[in-house]
């Protein structure tokens, strides 16, 4: 018998939404001659991830489903555990805090048979707030993985700076293969210890580098749930310090440019002109203009998270 032809795979650290998102996996649609089968990768949330699972089994007791454990923290080392042992020619990335819409997968399986050189989809993603949204959280609802690109599907150019965020990414297993994704990815992403980030961007760049397209799927519907701890400054201030930390690697990955200590040297020149451009404006923005500042903040938190990780690129020759 035929392998399935989609895994969709769940990573979770025990987040109190993940009941939520494996009971939209049990609601799918699934397409009469489509094969589906759900990984769970435990990594970190012990007794929540077994209950959880064996909900969905109850839930959908057609759907082939396994549950994993990566003892190695992040979210990166959680989805390539899940890639390789995944049988699927399609890979969904669901996030434990991601509902998808019950025709998600059959867009999925549809989009991919229309489009065979797509090896990254991502999806329109909308945000689904525990709490009423301050005004700063609204205004940074892509750092929460809010993507709305209109209504019209497209490829991304090979230079669009733009890479679809993690949150319903789906990928061709082949297109993963080809990259080398899975040995030489070198980003964990976050973890309870780092404030990681762009391993999504990772593996999107290096596929698009393999010759595969990436695409833009509005049709492909995900509410991605914020809980209200997140929308804080505190979080804000951690999370983007944790996306600068990965900016310059992937500024060099994007521009195909190799890692030796020529560029590493350019990263860092790269993430001192961001601080000082930051630095220069800082005084205005911050002291003048009260309520400016949790935004200065933040960018401020950005650039020397890109400083910190051009460092470590330059000495250690990784970011994490």
């Amino acid at each position: 018998m035929a392998g399935p032809d989609v895994t969709l795979l769940v990573c979770t650290r025990g987040r109190a939404t993940l009941p939520a998102a494996l009971d939209s996996v049990a609601r799918l649609d699934v397409p009469p001659d489509a094969r589906v089968e759900a990984v769970v990768v435990d990594n970190g949330a012990g007794a929540a991830a077994a209950h959880a699972v064996a909900a969905l089994r109850e839930r959908a007791p057609s759907m082939a489903v396994r549950l994993l454990d990566e003892p190695r923290r992040g979210v990166a080392h959680a989805r390539r555990r899940g890639i390789a042992a995944a049988a699927g020619e399609l890979i969904a990335f669901v996030d434990d805090d991601c509902v998808l819409e019950p025709d998600w997968l059959r867009q999925v399986v549809e989009f991919a048979a229309d489009h065979p050189r797509a090896g990254v989809v991502g999806s329109r993603n909308e945000l689904r707030w525990e709490r009423e949204p301050s005004p700063l959280a609204l205004a940074y609802g892509e750092s929460f993985a809010r993507q709305d690109w209109g209504p019209t599907p497209f490829r991304l150019a090979p230079d669009d700076p733009r890479c679809p965020c993690g949150a319903g990414l789906v990928l061709r297993r082949e297109a993963v293969l080809d990259s080398g994704w899975l040995a030489r990815g070198s980003l964990r992403g976050r973890h309870p210890r780092r404030a990681g980030a762009g391993e999504d961007t990772e593996v999107a760049l290096m596929v698009r580098a393999a010759g595969w397209e990436v695409w833009y799927a509005p049709a492909l519907r995900v509410r991605h749930l914020v809980t209200a701890e997140r929308t804080s400054v505190r979080h804000m201030l951690w999370l983007h310090h944790g996306f600068g930390r990965a900016e310059i690697y992937l500024r060099l990955l994007a521009r195909g440019l190799p890692l030796d200590r020529r560029n590493r040297r350019l990263g860092v020149r790269w993430a001192l002109g961001e601080l000082a451009s930051v630095l220069r404006r800082f005084p205005r923005g911050f002291v003048r203009h009260r309520d400016e500042r949790p935004t200065w903040l933040i960018r401020l938190a950005w650039a020397v998270g890109c400083l910190n990780g051009a460092a470590a690129l330059l000495v250690r020759g990784r970011v994490d």
